[in-house]
């Protein structure tokens, strides 16, 4: 169904989260965000999302399927220990990871943000942060 570049794209967003300079979050704390990658096919433009979660260290816990909705985060079958909760399409409510519970808010922290312009734009941006 999808083209054979998002494994190429889905590692360089996880090479891109590895640089990050900093925490997106506070100590302890799970940064949950989603990645968008733009491609052109015969039916068109099209953009598919993956939610992935990482810790302070921007270091990937889990990740979503990719999916034609950019509510991922929260429509998404998460792939680890990870149940995310949402409200309004924003993770508020709690996330689940090895059986810890964690609140989470949203956040405009942007150092674990990657964005790589080329054939097949792809973006990443961190949604909430959960403690």
């Amino acid at each position: 169904m999808f083209r054979s570049a998002f494994p190429q794209a889905v590692l360089l967003i996880i090479a891109g989260l590895m640089s990050c300079a900093y925490a997106a979050c506070p100590s302890g704390g799970v940064a949950i965000g989603r990645e968008s990658v733009r491609f052109t096919d015969i039916i068109g433009t099209q953009v598919v999302y993956e939610g992935i979660a990482m810790n302070n260290n921007c270091q990937v816990l889990g990740k979503t399927d990719f999916l034609q909705d950019e509510f991922v985060i929260c429509d998404g079958e998460w792939d680890a220990s990870i149940a995310v909760t949402c409200t309004n399409g924003v993770p508020t409510q709690a996330v689940e990871i090895g059986g810890a519970q964690l609140t989470c808010s949203p956040t405009t922290d942007t150092s674990c943000n990657v964005h790589i312009n080329g054939t097949d734009p792809v973006d990443f941006e961190v949604i909430a942060c959960c403690v």
